[in-house]
């Protein structure tokens, strides 16, 4: 039996190992067509792991992968790369998120950063025209203008009771309808200033009374029911001060 030269078997195996490498660096950016397996698992490397797929024209459609802090996410992208999707874990939680062909936000379905279920919709600006969700413990829903100023509040208020607030263009509170902190009903209106122009309500014992106020916050008018129980009309001075008054006590 001849001798079998180790160099020559050495340089063989490794020329051979040359040969698939080059093959392989050729044929990687190669269709491999269909590929049929029970599993497969992404690692990451440090850079995060990650499945990109492109359509025929080559541009990017879905990224699925490990986000910054270390959760998942499924994004999609419409024409000029542009994202119009995103499902995975936001601040709080699970979120799904929209977003219009000008890559402005559309929608946000998921959790909010204090792990509350919300639902909020946006306009062509990317300002917020509608919530619905959890706020400080309670369910509202919540209106805003073009501005992305709130015009309407309807759901749970500071006193856990039931109520329904309007505002203007500026923000500013312009009418209150509903439970107030004594646990009773009232209906409150408000000037541009934000100041208070009249009270329907109950007052203070349970009894039921009207309020009206000038520009400055001053009571102008009461109309109600006094302490002994009866009726009472009373009319103030600009500065808040009783002009004239009528009881209806015999």
């Amino acid at each position: 039996m001849k001798n079998i030269d180790l160099k020559s078997v050495i340089i063989g195996v490794l020329s051979t190992l040359l040969v698939f490498m080059f093959i392989g660096a050729n044929n990687q950016d190669e269709n491999l067509g269909d590929i049929v397996v029970n599993s497969i698992s992404i690692l990451d490397n440090g850079l995060g792991g990650f499945i990109t797929i492109y359509n025929k024209k080559g541009d990017r459609t879905h990224h699925i992968g490990i986000l910054e802090g270390g959760g998942g996410g499924l994004t999609t992208y419409g024409e000029n790369d542009k994202e119009t999707g995103y499902f995975g874990t936001g601040i709080g939680g699970g979120v799904l998120e929209l977003y219009g062909d000008n890559g402005k936000h559309t929608g946000y379905f998921g959790a909010s950063e204090s792990g509350s279920g919300i639902l909020e919709t946006f306009n062509d600006n990317g300002k917020k025209t509608g919530y619905f969700g959890t706020f400080e413990g309670g369910g509202v829903l919540r209106t805003f203008n073009d501005n992305g100023e709130m015009s309407g509040h309807f759901g749970t208020g500071e006193s856990d009771g039931g109520m329904l607030s309007t505002y203007n263009d500026n923000g500013e509170m312009t009418g209150y309808f509903g439970t107030a902190g004594g646990g009773s009903g009232m209906l409150e209106t408000y000037g541009e200033n934000g100041k208070a122009t009249g009270y329907f309500g109950t007052g203070v014992g349970g009894v039921g009374m009207l309020r009206t106020f000038n520009d400055n916050g001053e009571m102008t008018g009461y109309f109600g029911t006094f302490e002994g129980g009866g009726g009472v009309i009373v009319l103030n001075d600009r500065y808040g001060d009783p002009g004239w008054s009528e009881s209806g006590k015999k």
